[in-house]
């Protein structure tokens, strides 16, 4: 039978995970609870409506479960170590040439999944140093079937705007045992009273 992990982390191992992450060059690393995500039923009244149209990998059962649910996903898993990462790489300028074509900044340089995954990798291997043997990690960069931005907003990454956008964008996930989960964000970057 594997071994169980605490069901709290201390806090020294939310600190670790948080600074590796800050050590591989992500800009912001919070930790949250691993449940139903805030927006769960507008999703999944969104689904309803049809507006994922030909996106039908939205809907699939096991997806909106593991949506809904992100013990689905991993199954254990207690607490997401959200990560965000500015992915907008300095601007070369206007175009001198008028016959070149215009390529949007994000991708100028390497696939961001790529830069992404190398990261979420090494950030696992600490997760499991940390958590011994028998911790089990998942990691997502925008392809898994997660409510990102609920995750990010629960971890203290930012609050979910007008546009449906979290500030700051581009949050990626790792489901991992249960850590200390930070306080979620609030409008305007404020953190939501204890």
């Amino acid at each position: 039978m594997p071994r169980r992990l605490p069901n709290r982390a201390a806090p020294s191992q939310a600190a670790t995970i948080k600074s590796k992450a800050h050590e591989l060059g992500f800009d912001l690393a919070g930790i949250a609870p691993a449940e139903r995500p805030a927006h769960a039923d507008f999703y999944l009244e969104w689904l309803e409506r049809g507006y994922g149209g030909a996106m039908t990998y939205l809907g699939r059962a096991d997806a909106v479960r593991r949506r809904l649910a992100p013990a689905e996903a991993l199954p254990g898993a207690r607490s997401i170590v959200v990560v965000a990462l500015n992915y907008n790489l300095r601007d070369d300028g206007p175009v001198a040439e008028p016959r070149r074509p215009l390529v949007a900044r994000y991708a100028r340089g390497a696939d961001y999944h790529a830069v992404f995954e190398e990261k979420l990798a090494q950030l696992a291997a600490t997760l499991g140093e940390l958590a011994g043997d028998g911790a089990r990690t998942r990691c997502y960069v925008d392809y898994g079937p997660v409510l990102e931005r609920d995750h990010a907003q629960r971890a203290g990454l930012g609050w979910i705007g007008k546009n449906t956008l979290p500030d700051p964008p581009r949050t990626r996930l790792l489901p991992v045992p249960r850590r200390d989960p930070d306080r979620p964000a609030a409008r305007a970057g404020r953190r939501v009273p204890p």
